[in-house]
C-alpha cells in the first residue's frame, strides 16, 4: 500500500490514531518503487522518477505530497517511441481545502514494452494508492503464463525443425525480452523431460 498520510497514537485517546504528517514526495516515490518491484513490473520500466522541480532542485524529495482530492495513474503515448506512465495529484486543494481543477505531475516512468504493460503499471499503482487488493495484479501472472506458453511452443517447434508461423519469430523475441533467461531454463526443462521419458 502507498500511504500519503502518516499516523501516530493519540496520547489523549488511547487506542486511537491522529494524523502525524503528510508523506513527502520522496517517501511516496520509495513506496511506489517497492510496490512495482513486488508486483514484478519494475524491470519493465526504462526509468521511473520524481518529476524535476527546478525551484526545489535536490530538495524535491523533501517536499510534501501535494494536497489533492485524487491520485491519477495512467499511460500516455511517448512523443516518438515508448509509453509514459503518469502519476498525478488531481484536484489540488486551495487554501480553504476546496477542490480545484488544477493538477500536478509528480511521478513519471517510461516503458518500451507497449501499451498493455504501461496500463498494467498504471493499474498496479492505482491499486496501491487506493489500497484496493494491494498485491501483485493477476494480469501479470496471466501474461507470464502466456509468455511461457509461447516460449515452449517455439522451443518445441524449433527442435522439431518446423516453426511454421510467420509472426512467431517477432513474438518470440518479444517474449524472450520480457522474460530474460526464461527461454534457456525452459530448454533445460524440456531436455530433462525427454531424458525422463526415455525407456
Amino acid at each position: 500500500m502507498i500511504n500519503l498520510e502518516l499516523w501516530k497514537p493519540n496520547p489523549e485517546h488511547p487506542g486511537y490514531l491522529m494524523l502525524d504528517r503528510y508523506a513527502t514526495k520522496g517517501e511516496v516515490f520509495d513506496q511506489a518503487v517497492a510496490a512495482l518491484k513486488a508486483a514484478g513490473l519494475w524491470d519493465a520500466l526504462d526509468y521511473f522518477h520524481l518529476t524535476r522541480d527546478w525551484d526545489a532542485g535536490s530538495d524535491a524529495r523533501q517536499q510534501p505530497w501535494p494536497a489533492a482530492r485524487w491520485v491519477g495513474c495512467f499511460a500516455v503515448e511517448g512523443d516518438n517511441e515508448g509509453w509514459y506512465i503518469h502519476v498525478e495529484a488531481v484536484g489540488l486543494l486551495d487554501e480553504n481545502r476546496l477542490t480545484t481543477d488544477r493538477r500536478e505531475l509528480v511521478l513519471m516512468g517510461k516503458t518500451f514494452d507497449g501499451l498493455t504493460v504501461a496500463m498494467m503499471i498504471a493499474n498496479a499503482l492505482t491499486r496501491e494508492f487506493y489500497h484496493i487488493n494491494a498485491k501483485a495484479p493477476p494480469e501479470r501472472e496471466l501474461v507470464d503464463t502466456a509468455l511461457d506458453q509461447l516460449l515452449i511452443a517455439y522451443a518445441k517447434g524449433e527442435r522439431a525443425g518446423h516453426v511454421e508461423w510467420e509472426d512467431i519469430g517477432h513474438a518470440f523475441e518479444c517474449a524472450k525480452a520480457a522474460r530474460p533467461g526464461r527461454y534457456e531454463v525452459l530448454l533445460q526443462e524440456l531436455a530433462q523431460d525427454d531424458e525422463e521419458a526415455e525407456p
